[in-house]
C-alpha cells in the first residue's frame, strides 16, 4: 500500500505541473465597437478589418481578452460612452477634458491622424481660398458645408454646428459619406483629415477631380486612444494598458 501512494505522489509531481503548463487558458471576453473610418478600421464580408482592428488584436491577445467586435455609426458610440453603463470599448478616440470626465481613456496611443483640410470642386477652389481661414469660411452663409456627426473640428466649426448654422450641416456618417455628398452636389465642401482623404481618393478614384484647400485655423489632428465605459470593470482598463506598454505603444501627451 506504502508503495503504492508513493508512485501515486511521483506520478502527481511529474503529470501535474504539465497539466497546469498545457491546459487551456481563458481569456475575458469583452465588446470592442468600431466604426467605418478606412483604413483603419471598416468592415469587409461582416468582418472587421483595417490597421486599428489588428492592433487591437494584438493588443487583445497580449492582456489575454477576446474582443467581441460590434459595429456602430460614431453618434451611437458616442452616445453609449457617455451613458457608461455598458461594458465596451471603442478602438479611436482624440482626447478633450468633457471626454475624460465621462469615459475611460486607456493612456497609450492607438494612432494619429494629420491636420484637416477643406474639399471641394474647383469652381469654389478661388472662392474659399480667398476666405483665408476656417472661421471666414464657417462665416460665409452663400457656401453649404457637410461635416460628420460625432468627429472633432476647430472650435469655429463646432461652435457652427452647435449654433445650428443652416448653410452647415452635421448629418453625414463619414468622411466618405460627406465626400460623397460634395461629390453629388448636396454641398459645396466638406472638412475632414488630409490622411483620411487620400484614402478617399484610393477608394473612389472619381473624387480626384474635386480639391484640397489648406486654411488657417484648421483642426491641427490629433492622437486616437481606445477609451471605455465608466461601467467597463478597473482590471480590463488595467489589462489593456499593460499590454499596450509592453508592446511599444508612446503614452499620450494628455497622460504624462
Amino acid at each position: 500500500m506504502d508503495n503504492i501512494l508513493r508512485i501515486l505522489s511521483v506520478l502527481l509531481t511529474i503529470v501535474l505541473p504539465l497539466f497546469l503548463l498545457t491546459a487551456p487558458s481563458h481569456s475575458q471576453d469583452i465588446t470592442f465597437s468600431y466604426t467605418h473610418y478606412p483604413p483603419h478600421s471598416y468592415m469587409q464580408d461582416g468582418q472587421p478589418k483595417g490597421t486599428i482592428i489588428d492592433d487591437v488584436q494584438k493588443i487583445s491577445s497580449r492582456a489575454s481578452l477576446k474582443p467581441i467586435w460590434s459595429f456602430h455609426k460614431m453618434k451611437a458610440v458616442t452616445n453609449i460612452l457617455d451613458n457608461g453603463n455598458r461594458v465596451m470599448c471603442e478602438t479611436g478616440r482624440a482626447y478633450t477634458k468633457e471626454r475624460h470626465k465621462k469615459w475611460q481613456y486607456i493612456p497609450y496611443i492607438l494612432m494619429s491622424i494629420s491636420r484637416y483640410t477643406v474639399i471641394t470642386f474647383p469652381l469654389n477652389a478661388k472662392r474659399i481660398s480667398a476666405h483665408k481661414n476656417i472661421q471666414n469660411l464657417i462665416n460665409d452663409s452663400n457656401l453649404k458645408g457637410i461635416v460628420a456627426r460625432g468627429q472633432l473640428y476647430s472650435a469655429p466649426v463646432l461652435k457652427a454646428i452647435k449654433d445650428q448654422k443652416s448653410w452647415l450641416e452635421s448629418s453625414s456618417y463619414t468622411d466618405f459619406h460627406s465626400g460623397s455628398l460634395v461629390y453629388k452636389g448636396r454641398a459645396d465642401y466638406t472638412i475632414t483629415a488630409s490622411d483620411q482623404w487620400r484614402e478617399v481618393l484610393k477608394r473612389k478614384p472619381e473624387f480626384n477631380n474635386m480639391v484640397s484647400i489648406e486654411l488657417e485655423g484648421q483642426y491641427p489632428g490629433a492622437q486616437f486612444y481606445i477609451v471605455c465605459t465608466r461601467a467597463t470593470p478597473a482590471n480590463i482598463i488595467q489589462k489593456i494598458g499593460n499590454a499596450m506598454r509592453d508592446l511599444g505603444f508612446p503614452k499620450g501627451p494628455e497622460f504624462h
